[in-house]
């Protein structure tokens, strides 16, 4: 059964019985990212890691073989998490990237990460990227492109057009590499609701998409803006989705139940 409520993480993952969960799914404070209280409550950044170590340990604990483990943040606290984490493999680490907003000290930063671990061989769906609606791209074509090549623009050893060399686009898209462009959920955004650090839907349902089948289990101790909780419903997966903050709970739950997409989840794959 399915369920938004309020916890603590710790709280949340001890409630959860051994090898239990298919993918944990966490957005943890980032710590000193942003200037909301939740996210500066630490002394120092040992004291943020201790903190972090007690619901990683937790988090491999309840994981199902095959299962999954995906955090988000930034390379110096995420490289750091690998410590915690020696029971579990290394699957990758996939930069999500966007256009606008971003803060840096030096540059503008224009991405987050997730690091991806699991325990064994994870359960893993192919999915695809970008689409190109071309099928086809002849060579005198070819030649106005610049390296990078577009993603999913292949070569054709067939000669087309009386020995000239074709290329095709892939028309359900392109592999997925380790590097999503997706854009932030902004003021103007449809989706948006008042969470400072809310992700976007897309994101959520890749993640969720590429490491669990219908019915699995998806755990989330930092519900926030409840965008796990929602992409779960659309897409007939169970989940435990938990915050310690009441209005967050709320927030989550009101997605939810009036989430005009849900009637759709029954053809959810």
């Amino acid at each position: 059964m399915s369920l938004v409520f309020e916890s603590d993480i710790i709280d949340a993952l001890k409630a959860r019985d051994d090898s239990s969960v298919d993918l944990v799914l966490l957005d943890p404070p980032y710590y000193e990212v942003v200037s909301d209280e939740w996210d500066n409550q630490w002394a120092s950044l040992s004291d943020y890691l201790a903190w972090s170590s007690g619901w990683l340990q937790e988090s491999v604990r309840v994981l199902k073989p095959g299962g999954s483990l995906m955090v988000f943040g930034y390379f110096p606290v995420l490289s750091r998490y690998m410590v915690f984490l020696p029971n579990l493999d290394y699957q990758d680490y996939i930069v999500w990237t966007f256009n606008r907003g971003g803060k840096g000290t030096q540059l503008h930063r224009r991405h987050e990460d997730i690091l991806w671990m699991s325990k064994g061989s994870p359960k893993f769906h192919h999915l695809r990227g970008e689409r190109y609606y071309r099928t086809r791209v002849y060579a005198d074509e070819f030649a106005k492109y610049s390296p990078p090549y577009p993603e999913g623009l292949i070569h054709k050893a067939n000669a087309h057009r009386g020995g000239t060399a074709g290329y095709d686009f892939h028309v359900e898209g392109a592999k997925l590499s380790n590097a999503w462009h997706i854009e932030r959920i902004l003021h103007q955004s449809k989706e948006r609701v008042e969470h400072p650090t809310q992700k976007p839907i897309e994101l959520i349902d890749r993640m969720v998409r590429m490491t669990t089948d219908r019915e699995d289990v998806v755990l989330d101790g930092f519900g926030g803006s409840g965008t796990t909780a929602l992409v779960c419903s659309r897409l007939r997966r169970e989940y435990y989705v938990s915050d310690k903050d009441p209005a967050y709970v709320q927030m989550a739950q009101s997605r939810i139940d009036t989430d005009e997409y849900g009637l759709l989840s029954m053809f959810a794959l």
